[in-house]
């Protein structure tokens, strides 16, 4: 669904060359933040419905250019689609969805922002309940995240746009109270309003100047002064990214001097984003909140800045989080793109922690020269193992969506002892 929808971290946005440049976009997102205000963020599953003529109902569109998506996903066909187990939530879903909004109330509010008639307008709600949503939400309910057209492809019409697959209509106050009547199960997310941006962004400023960041280099803390970071030329380096930056950040890891200068731009970024968030989540006292989001109308971004350390697979309470060392830079390089993309995919909806769920899922849709990569059950026992590989993307899923993938004891394959 990110496609979808522009969603997007400050420090994911392209073409930043230095500190001062990353800065600039904070200040932007402050200025964005005070004209269209802050939405508290809501961890769940996106489902966009538009109105199907041919249906005369609401139906569930994730965007795609798949028959399922342009003729329009029903209560009555979703088992079609989505039947896998892997899918139980996705499918719960729009079900829920698709029951909570199919009813007179729906047709004549979306009426007034030309919904009906037009099959290329859809509205975007977050599905929450005790398994998506941790903080609260101990019951089913939607959160709506605005209304969008969605942009042409190849086998779809719409608005022209070469950057986007939707663009924002709508995400007004007024608007959510709209559509919050359409059920019960709707809510309207915490908004927060604010004057002067200036005074908000220089506080940060002068708060960041101020502070030091420790780094553990070879096997040393050290401290540096922020003041001196912000006027220190760092230029990116090709052999860093993100993905390993954020790896030794979370985990506090020792770094050597030749990985730090690799990762000082990327490291250094984002650490900057984490000093930003804390700020704001301690400023508009969002201390309760996954995070909060940022909607930019003109440019049609959805800026995300989600807090670290949520959620009950947090890091730091992981019983397991002795079962692997370190993380070794580059580790995520020896994973195919392919498999990272699917995992994108599949984590949209797949909230367990059973590793056969997730390899079965990749084998299926990888291309067969991926496929050689995993192990094959035992012949003897059908049952698993782990090789090299497979215990990378473990570790990776492990790094970016704190669940610790588990091959269980009923499915592992143990060598007889001789």
């Amino acid at each position: 669904m990110p496609k979808l929808i522009n969603l997007t971290h400050p420090y994911e946005i392209e073409n930043v060359k230095n500190l001062k440049e990353f800065l600039f976009i904070l200040k932007n997102i402050i200025r964005v933040a005070e004209r269209f205000g802050i939405t508290e963020k809501k961890d769940g599953i996106l489902i966009p419905v538009r109105w199907s003529k041919k249906y005369n109902q609401c139906v569930v569109d994730r965007g795609t250019d798949l028959f399922r998506d342009r003729d329009g996903i029903t209560k009555e066909n979703v088992d079609l689609y989505f039947y896998k187990e892997n899918q139980k939530l996705l499918n719960k879903a729009i079900k829920y969805v698709l029951s909570e909004l199919n009813n007179d109330k729906f047709v004549e509010i979306v009426s007034k922002y030309n919904v009906i008639k037009n099959e290329n307008k859809f509205l975007c709600f977050e599905y929450c309940n005790g398994i998506t949503n941790v903080i609260d939400n101990a019951k089913e309910c939607l959160y709506p995240i605005g209304l969008f057209q969605r942009c042409e492809s190849k086998k779809r019409s719409g608005i022209y746009n070469k950057t986007h697959k939707s663009l924002f209509v709508d995400n007004s106050l007024e608007f959510f109270n709209n559509i919050s009547k359409i059920s019960n199960s709707i809510s309207v997310k915490n908004k927060i309003s604010f004057k002067n941006h200036l005074e908000v962004y220089n506080n940060f400023l002068k708060l960041i100047q101020d502070s030091t960041l420790d780094v553990t280099i070879d096997n040393v803390i050290t401290s540096f002064l922020w003041k001196d970071i912000l006027i220190e030329n760092i230029k990116k380096s090709t052999k860093g990214s993100y993905k390993d930056a954020i790896h030794f950040y979370k985990l506090k890891d020792n770094i050597s001097t030749k990985d730090y200068n690799n990762l000082k731009f990327y490291y250094l970024t984002y650490s900057l984003y984490v000093e930003f968030v804390n700020y704001l989540k301690s400023h508009f006292n969002l201390l309760d909140s996954e995070g909060f989001v940022v909607t930019d109308l003109n440019n049609h971004i959805y800026y995300k800045l989600s807090f670290l350390n949520k959620g009950k697979n947090n890091i730091e309470k992981h019983d397991d989080k002795k079962l692997f060392a370190p993380l070794p830079l580059g580790v995520f390089w020896m994973i195919d793109d392919e498999v990272i993309e699917l995992i994108s995919d599949l984590k949209e909806y797949y909230k367990e922690d059973n590793w056969l769920v997730v390899k079965k899922f990749l084998v299926r849709y990888l291309h067969p020269d991926l496929r050689k990569k995993f192990t094959t059950r035992h012949y003897k026992t059908k049952k698993h193992t782990l090789n090299l590989y497979e215990t990378n993307i473990i570790k990776y899923y492990y790094e970016n969506y704190n669940v610790l993938l588990r091959l269980y004891d009923e499915d592992k394959h143990e060598e007889e002892k001789s």
